[in-house]
């Protein structure tokens, strides 16, 4: 087992089956372990240890453990009476789960303005149903709000029209625009943006900490409703949310990663 195969195929598994902040802290941990010792077969770790290392309660070291094993990250074995128990890793293959990310998720739909059931697979479908049903009346309440807004600003609200703005702002919101993963609200999110009026320092500091909040966040692969509309991103300075570091630390992540993957895919060697 490859320390940086097994990193790989974790992520992407997590992308697909999501884990809890403390199940997350306990691979981690498990699986730093089992790199340190060279990747033996078992290994037989207290639950003193792994919460300290975890930085989590023995008793979340326990309902951890048993998300990781529902979830197919690891097997465990109960030791007997004042032993530990035992541990074996599941090898997680990143061209498998890669594979699996191009063929189930199915892109957004750029061109709708709720993207709500359009931008979920096939297999969401149960999800989305429950979601639109329950919020059916609080959706209508919202449409019919933005429309008596629209009614009230009447030809000012044309002044956010393409049109309407400079060359270089219009070209500054195109890129943000194309990046942001939920695509809803055009015309309002173009005022909004011509009326932050961004600097071109402000402006990059929007796509960097927007392209380390998508990735982090997994914005991409989520259904729509999961993310702030993007009026809502820009009127609260969404840019905000991480700082310098964090972004920079997101993006280089990210880089790495998005680069493995691509080597996996051809078949290169993940270690290069």
């Amino acid at each position: 087992m490859n320390y940086l195969t097994q990193l790989l195929g974790f992520r992407l598994k997590r992308k697909l089956t999501p884990i809890s902040s403390s199940a997350l802290a306990l691979y981690v941990v498990l699986l730093e372990n089992f790199n340190t010792l060279g990747f033996p077969s078992t290994l037989c770790l207290p639950n003193t240890l792994l919460a300290a290392e975890a930085h989590i309660g023995k008793t979340t070291v326990n309902r951890a453990r048993a998300e990781l094993v529902d979830q197919g990250y690891i097997h465990y074995t109960p030791g007997q009476i004042h032993s530990a128990g035992i541990y074996q890793l599941i090898e997680l293959d990143p061209h498998q789960f890669a594979a699996h990310r191009r063929e189930e998720i199915s892109p957004i739909d750029s061109g709708s303005d709720s993207a709500i059931d359009s931008g979920i697979d096939s297999k969401s479908e149960p999800i989305a149903e429950t979601y639109i049903k329950t919020n059916k009346n609080q959706t209508k309440s919202n449409q019919n709000a933005h429309s008596r807004a629209r009614a009230k600003k009447g030809p000012a609200h044309d002044a956010a029209s393409p049109n309407a703005v400079s060359p270089q702002l219009k070209q500054n919101f195109d890129e943000f625009w194309q990046i942001y993963p939920r695509k809803t609200a055009y015309r309002d999110t173009l005022a909004a943006y011509a009326k932050l009026a961004p600097s071109d320092d402000l402006h990059r500091l929007i796509i960097r900490s927007l392209r380390a909040q998508t990735s982090r966040n997994n914005w991409n692969d989520c259904p729509p409703y999961y993310v702030p509309t993007p009026v809502r991103w820009l009127e609260s300075e969404g840019w905000k949310n991480l700082s310098e570091q964090d972004i920079e630390s997101e993006l280089m992540f990210d880089e790495f990663f998005q680069a493995a993957i691509r080597r996996s895919y051809k078949g290169g060697d993940l270690r290069a």
